[in-house]
């Protein structure tokens, strides 16, 4: 084997021992991504997926200050703490911040806020009449034995 050839290999053999700065980026980042896209995941899921050992998901959750208890409490709670901040979020809209938005905020905030008031009210928040007029000239199309889009150019 030539010298060059001898680099390579061992270039290409994996190391033993902790892992390089570039590997142990990588592990950070699928761990993390792992707890993000799913937070359902214990840490033994997400070392499956991973392919490392639950005690370096340990590791990393810890060092970026994830603390394994809190963030159970937090899946076990997580309704209850979104609605307390929501309620946060409300109680600091007063009139002034309201007029210092600017109307698409405002536009937005509202076409918003209605839509959860009808949710919270068990009403639709979907156009139902649209819904109702296309289903009726389905109906007729097929009594007359014509196609929807017949119908809709006259």
């Amino acid at each position: 084997m030539s010298e060059p050839q001898a680099i390579a290999a061992q270039q290409t053999t994996r190391r033993r021992g902790r892992p390089r700065n570039e590997e142990t980026r990588a592990i950070k980042d699928a761990i993390e991504a792992a707890a993000k896209k799913n937070n359902q995941l214990t840490r033994f899921d997400i070392a499956n997926k991973v392919g490392t050992s639950h005690q370096t998901v340990q590791r990393v959750l810890e060092k970026y200050a994830i603390n394994q208890q809190d963030l159970e409490d937090f899946k076990v709670n997580r309704a209850d703490i979104y609605a307390g901040v929501i309620g946060k979020i409300v109680a600091s809209i007063d009139s002034t911040v309201i007029q210092n938005a600017s109307l698409r905020d405002r536009a937005t905030a509202a076409g918003i806020l209605q839509d959860k008031e009808r949710l919270e009210r068990g009403q639709s928040t979907q156009n139902v009449a649209s819904l109702h007029s296309i289903a009726d000239r389905a109906i007729k199309a097929a009594s007359n034995q014509e196609t929807p889009s017949e119908t809709v150019d006259r």
